[in-house]
């Protein structure tokens, strides 16, 4: 892959914000079970690093207004990122907590961060690690304070590539869902995006990219059951390629839109089909990062709307593990967060997003450009859609906590952009 000179010029300004980024390594010990599969596995080493990646966006100089923190994780507990927020904001002045906007990329070879229970029901309960969790909060917050101290102007540029490295592997059979994890020859006829949304950022004075948000919509299960080595997945592959590419310090990968997307390949025990398709995509990107428009940048603002799911009394076990405690009459509370920077919108998913729920999002959104964050600020299984509650299938009867979950999240989200 080569960059285009067009990249490298001095974009026309859409506006100037502050914007401070960082990376920081956050790899598990040995030992602690990665999660995402039934099967146990202990983490026998690191096959490729995992990161805390962040930017922190301001309206001036002193004025720290919002914050992306992307950890390679497979969810986020609610309890963490109230714990994330409380901690950064009292170190750093000015950002309010519920300005932090904290995301996985959804990995599923990486420990967990909350309870879950056994697949081995005399195990019963599995708590995570508490020297990995404890660290990892400690890394996220450094991260925070690190990204706004190395901030800097930028202007922004937003583009789109293509990419049909993934299929629906929901597959009607008489009316009913079932899971069809690959699809090598590309058969599968089920709603999927090929879209990479991507933002790049650019130092104000020089026009050099500076750091790069990229989004897809695909499981990151190219490694499957039989891998035991902490690793990010394609997106990892997928940032490092791209920081390489574009010499941006920075890039930051966010799910838009995955729950019922699979890679074509996946689910291999070795990384060389994580390897190509994220290198993949950081090709498509670059084919068309010398086309990308300059959009407005105008302000650092959040806004977050409160979302409630009603849960039905038969969750299963896996759901229990994730509401335990948080239900109030029958209803179990959560958030959707907008970060709004002027000519762009971040509006947050706290769980598995269906594809064709964050296309209707950034079709109906009152702002211009909107990107969905998906497994952002807390986790509360799979929100699929009304035509799925009919069809059934993993997601929708083992995977949710609800039998409807598109409607309340659409009101929701669409309410925290309209408040921006």
């Amino acid at each position: 892959m080569k960059t285009t000179r067009k990249a490298s010029r001095r974009p026309k300004s859409g506006g100037v914000l502050w914007l401070g980024v960082s990376k920081q390594t956050a790899n598990p010990p040995k030992g602690p079970r990665l999660m995402g599969y039934p099967a146990e596995r202990p983490n026998t080493g690191v096959l490729s690093d995992l990161f805390v990646r962040t930017a922190v966006f301001g309206a001036g100089p002193g004025k720290p207004g919002a914050a992306l923190v992307v950890i390679d994780n497979l969810y986020i507990p609610a309890s963490l990122v109230a714990e994330v927020r409380r901690t950064a904001a009292k170190r750093l002045p000015g950002l309010k907590p519920a300005a932090i906007m904290i995301a996985a990329t959804h990995t599923h070879s990486a420990p967990s961060l909350q309870p879950y229970y056994s697949a081995k029901p005399r195990e019963g309960l599995i708590r995570p690690d508490p020297i990995y969790r404890r660290q990892l909060i400690q890394t996220m917050v450094a991260s925070i304070l690190e990204a706004w101290k190395k901030r800097r102007q930028v202007t922004a540029r937003l583009g789109t590539g293509q990419a049909r490295l993934g299929h629906n592997r929901r597959v009607l059979v008489h009316g009913y869902a079932r899971n069809v994890w690959q699809d090598p020859h590309g058969k599968h006829t089920g709603y999927f995006n090929p879209d990479i949304p991507f933002v790049t950022f650019h130092e104000a004075e020089t026009g050099k990219i500076h750091a790069i948000l990229a989004g897809y919509g695909c499981h990151p299960v190219t490694l499957g059951p039989g891998n035991t080595g902490a690793c990010a997945d394609y997106p990892g592959y997928f940032v490092n390629a791209l920081e390489k590419e574009t010499g941006a310090e920075v890039a930051i990968h966010i799910m838009t839109g995955a729950a019922d997307i699979n890679p074509l390949r996946c689910l291999r025990d070795r990384p060389y089909h994580a390897r190509k398709m994220g290198r993949a995509l950081a090709r498509a990107v670059m084919q068309t990062v010398h086309k990308a428009r300059p959009i407005p940048l105008k302000s650092a603002t959040s806004c977050t709307v409160p979302l409630r799911f009603r849960v039905r009394a038969n969750v299963g076990r896996w759901a229990d593990a994730q509401i335990i405690g948080r239900v109030s009459k029958h209803f179990i509370q959560t958030a959707v967060q907008t970060i709004d920077l002027g000519g762009l919108a971040l509006v947050s998913a706290p769980g598995e997003l269906f594809s064709e729920i964050a296309s209707r999002v950034r079709k109906s959104s009152p702002l211009k450009n909107t990107l969905v964050v998906e497994h952002a600020n807390d986790a509360v299984g799979y929100i699929f859609t009304d035509a799925a509650a009919f069809e059934g299938g993993y997601e929708v009867c083992r995977g949710s906590i609800s039998e409807s979950m598109e409607r309340p999240y659409l009101s929701a989200a669409l309410q925290s952009l309209d408040r921006t």
